[in-house]
């Protein structure tokens, strides 16, 4: 979803009583089937061993099939990052994904998204998109502008091009305008208009890249929309158009009428 104009986080409050938190899931349709994956680092001594903010969120769904999901990495390990976990959950479950997952990090608090998880989690069900990223004050440089356009430009060479056709997409930019960080909602349906063997080789990529984790991490958070908002776009107009070609329409390089969304 395009970023809004960038806001700075709610500071962190001060936390109040046991049973003092107010209820924030009134009014929320559950969309079935729901699973929330939680990327925790190696174990640290400040590192919240219970997670009692994200053991709430399966809570805050009303009528719904949702269950928390944590992929936690062992101490000691340099592999991989944030996304190496969100990665290995779609691989392990791809032909029996949730009908949503909500990926996110082991931090209720973030200079990325204003106020705790727990409030950006209901506004990206409310939202009744099939993608919601919730960073609503991170917003994305132009890819040229990423410390990192070098290796982006190689790493989409050796292991995107051959799926999502640099060629082919709309802007060669295609962070401008995005929220980025690595943290949304995201529909089945969006995950798989891309291969089981494409998310394999991004799994392998980031366990085996020998970059630091904290750079794939900021390298695939400038590109989920690639994979989850443009390229279902690119294939919902390529089916539209497939479809009134085979009507006899001769649709050149547009559809129309307008394509309904995808997010």
């Amino acid at each position: 979803n395009p970023a809004p104009e960038p806001r700075a986080a709610t500071p962190r409050p001060r936390p109040g009583p046991p049973g003092s938190a107010t209820r924030v899931d009134q009014g929320i349709r559950a969309n079935p089937g729901l699973h929330i994956v939680v990327s925790r680092g190696p174990p640290t001594a400040w590192q919240d061993p219970a997670l009692e903010w994200a053991q709430e969120l399966p809570k805050l769904v009303k009528g719904g099939r949702a269950a928390l999901k944590v992929y936690g990495k062992p101490a000691n390990d340099n592999r991989g990052g944030v996304c190496s976990a969100f990665l290995k959950h779609i691989v392990d479950n791809y032909d029996n994904l949730s009908d949503f997952t909500f990926f996110l990090k082991d931090e209720e608090w973030s200079w990325t998204h204003s106020g705790p998880i727990r409030e950006r989690f209901v506004e990206a069900l409310a939202s009744q998109r099939r993608y919601f990223n919730i960073n609503d004050a991170m917003e994305l440089p132009t890819i040229y502008n990423s410390p990192h356009v070098q290796l982006i430009e190689q790493w989409y060479t050796d292991h995107i091009d051959k799926w999502i056709p640099f060629a082919r997409i709309p802007n060669p930019d295609w962070a401008s305008g995005y929220r980025g960080g690595n943290q949304f909602l995201v529909h089945k349906t969006l995950i798989q208009e891309l291969p089981k063997e494409f998310y394999e080789g991004m799994y392998r990529w980031a366990m085996t890249s020998g970059l630091a984790p904290e750079v794939s991490d900021e390298m695939l958070e400038t590109t989920w929309h690639l994979f989850f908002v443009i390229w279902p776009r690119m294939q919902a107009l390529r089916r539209r158009q497939d479809k009134l070609t085979a009507l006899g329409f001769n649709v050149g390089g547009g559809a129309p009428s307008a394509l309904p969304p995808v997010v």
